[in-house]
Parts: structure tokens; sequence; C-alpha cells
């Protein structure tokens, strides 16, 4: 069962790869510029040459592979759609529109910069007041002294702020559209200037200059949260993010709130009920009249029907000489994804680079087979009954190997760890507001 996928790093060359998902064993890599059909073609006619005519094909939705493979292997080979590309092509579609427009109205009011100016204007205060600033802490709420309630609207104003910022890193690792960072980020600005607005009130008798941290915010972020076209965009979103959740759980893969990232499989749940719930999910779009009249809805029942044989394959049946076998084909190409992921895992822990451009260039595109020195079947029948590699690699002649030779952003400022700890939870605005009232009563 050959599993193909490229990845890259920046305008650099790809590096394609073949997997069996049987073994887990890399077949084959070649560099290539792009992935169009002409370039993948030499790669998987060595693949056949070397190991013979795949049972079936995986990939994402790439047509350069998809023609391919076709061409190689001919219109009767069987080609699987990883679920986890379908879906993230799904999505991308159907929220794409709206998601765009939240980024262009975020960027127009240059939220993140404005935000983070203020920040810089409250450091000082942060830090002159480490000990007052545990005081937001709902777990360590206690009373305000004077000179307390003076600096507090700063350390409240400086903090909000660090939670509406660090929604944009909140999600479940794997990335848009099933994490959507600007989304959050838009919502928390709302939810902060809605706390901003009680903190006000709280400190009304405060001298006016000792509040100004609240009022500067405030109007930054009232320009943001009154800003039509990005508040039409987050409702539209809301809507379809419900649909497009409705069918993450039909296919039961990339669940919200799941652990796993991007190593989620989809589990060894039975092929023909995810089938039937993604049947299901299809028949409740297509009866509800309002999403027939918008376009992305009907975009994604179309992509639906275009791939469904794609998408859901009967078990292989497989002669072997332990007698008859059925193998259920995975439904994702996390194989090739955990794959090139340990690549660069690897690079990052040598060099302490975290670009493979430059490396990427500069490898010999096998270079990766050595990763099947980790698989125990690859290396049972590299040995072949020898001790150690020592004494494969002592019967190989010098001259084969001269042959084979020549063929072949900024730092983020530094956030004090209080900080961090106390803006974690999702409810960390309301629930400061009402410790800071407790406080001044």
């Amino acid at each position: 069962m050959l599993h193909v996928d490229a990845t890259c790093e920046g305008g650099g060359p790809m590096l394609l790869s073949g997997m069996d998902a049987i073994t887990s064993t890399v077949l084959w890599n070649k560099k290539i510029q792009t992935e169009k059909a002409d370039r993948v073609v030499p790669f998987l006619k060595e693949i056949a040459e070397l190991y013979g005519r795949p049972l079936l094909v995986v990939m994402d939705m790439s047509k350069g592979f998809e023609n391919a493979v076709r061409e190689v292997f001919g219109e009767g080979m069987r080609i699987l759609i990883c679920h986890f590309h379908f879906r993230r092509d799904v999505g991308k579609d159907l929220l794409g529109k709206d998601y765009d427009m939240i980024r262009k109205r975020l960027r127009k009011h240059r939220a993140s910069s404005r935000l983070r100016y203020r920040l810089r204007s409250f450091r000082a205060a942060v830090d002159e007041n480490p000990e007052t600033l545990t005081k937001l802490d709902p777990e360590s709420a206690d009373e305000l002294t004077g000179e307390e309630r003076k600096i507090m609207p700063a350390l409240a104003a400086y903090s909000l702020v660090q939670w509406a910022l660090d929604g944009k890193s909140v999600g479940d690792a794997y990335g848009f559209p099933f994490d959507r960072p600007l989304m959050n980020f838009a919502l928390r600005i709302e939810e902060v200037l809605r706390q901003i607005e009680e903190l006000k009130k709280v400190f009304a008798h405060n001298d006016r200059k000792h509040n100004k941290p609240l009022f500067k915010t405030a109007v930054d972020m009232r320009r943001i949260v009154e800003d039509k076209p990005l508040h039409g965009a987050l409702d539209g979103l809301k809507d379809k993010i419900k649909v497009f959740d409705k069918l993450r759980k039909a296919m039961r893969l990339a669940p919200p709130g799941g652990g796993d990232g991007l190593n989620d499989d989809g589990g060894d749940e039975p092929i023909e009920k995810i089938e039937a719930r993604v049947a299901d999910f299809s028949k409740t779009v297509v009866k509800n009249r309002k999403m027939n009249n918008v376009s992305e809805y009907q975009k994604m029942i179309e992509q639906i029907d275009k791939y469904w044989s794609r998408l859901f394959a009967d078990p292989v049946t497989i002669d072997t000489p332990n007698g008859t076998i059925s193998i259920q084909p995975q439904r994702t190409n996390n194989i090739m994804e955990k794959f090139f992921r340990s690549i660069h895992r690897g690079h990052r822990r040598r060099t302490g680079n975290d670009s493979m451009r430059a490396k990427l260039r500069a490898m010999k595109a096998n270079t990766v087979l050595a990763k099947n020195l980790e698989n125990r079947q690859y290396m049972d029948m590299l040995l072949n009954g020898k001790n150690s590699l020592e004494k494969v690699f002592a019967e190989i002649e010098a001259d084969d190997v001269r042959e084979e030779t020549c063929r072949n952003p900024e730092n983020e400022e530094r956030v004090p760890p209080q900080v961090k700890r106390m803006i974690k939870p999702e409810n960390f605005p309301g629930e400061m507001v009402k410790s800071l009232k407790m406080m001044v009563r």
C-alpha cells in the first residue's frame, strides 16, 4: 500500500517520498521543484521498477499526483484520499472567505501591533510591582492598599491585553481550518473590552491619570469591536464552524479538543460506520433550505460527492504464504507526515536551525532511507542473516559506492511567568474582574 507525499521549506526543492503502509518502510525518494505530473512520473516509475505494482495508492488531493499515478499504474489503480487532507481542503473552502475577512480587518486596525505597543507602555508598572501583580490572580485575591489601587488599572490592562494576544496561540495543533487563532484573538478582544468597562466602574474613584491604561486600551479595542465587516465575518464563521465540526465528528478525525494534534490517525473504527455518518451529514445539509442558498455549503457537498469513492475503501484481500488476509487501508497519510516531522526534528536537534531549506537543497534525496534503520523488519531483510551492518558493508565494492555517489520571526516580548500562568484559563478576564470587585469594596 503505497503512501506518497512531499515536503518543502520556503522556495527550496521538495523532497518527494514513498512509503509502504504495511511495513512502514521508506521505499524511495526524489527531489523535485513542483508537484506537476511530469516531475512525479519518473519517481513512481522507479518505485514500480524496484517493488512492482502497489495494491493501492494513498495521497493528498494533488492533481499532479493523481495524473502521475494514472499514467504509471493505469486507470484501474485504486487511489485513496487522505481524510485529514480532504477535511482540511473542505474546511478552507467553507471557512476561508470569512476568515480572510477577519485577517484583513485585524490587519487594517493593526490590532496586534497596537496592543503590543500598549503592553510596552504598561511594562514599567509590571516590573516595578511584581508583588501587586500577583493579586490579579483570582486564587490570590486580597484587599488592596491605597497605593495598589493606583497602580492596579495598569497591571489589569497589561494582563488582559496579554490574555487577548495569547488567543492567537490557542488551538489543537491541527492548523487552519481546524484551529482559528485569529478568530480566537478577535473574540478575546471583545471579551476584554467588556471586562474593561466593568473595571472602569470598579476604579471610578481613582485619579484619572491612574485609570488612563484602561481608557486607552478601551479606545484601541473599541475600534476593532465596532468594525461591522469584522463583526459580520465573525458571525458567519461561527455558523459555518458548527457545520464543519459536525463533519469532523462524523469522520472521527482531528476532533475539537483532541490531544494528538497531527498525530491523530482516526483510530480503528470500522470504515462502514464512518461512511454511514458522513452520508447522514450530507443528507442533513442537502435538506436544509438555508444552506442550499449558500455557495460554500454547496461546494462542500460537491466535494464530498466527488471524492466519495476515494474516501471509503473496503479492506484489501491478499494472498500470503500463510493464507488469505484482509487489511484495512489507513484513512490518513499520517505515516508520511510523521516521517517528515521526524526528519525536521532530527535536523533541529543536530543543528539548532529551524529551517531545512538549505539542508533540502544540499542533501541527496535517498539520504533519508537511513530512517529505515529504525525499522526492525527492514533491518532483518537488510542483514539477511548477518550479525551487523559492518559485515553487510564489507561486501560492498568501493567502485559501486563511487558510481552511486556520482549518480546520484522576531522574538516575542518576554512575558512574566506569573502572567503566563494567570492568563491561561479561558475565563480569566471575568474571574479577574470579579476578584478586583471584591478587593476594592
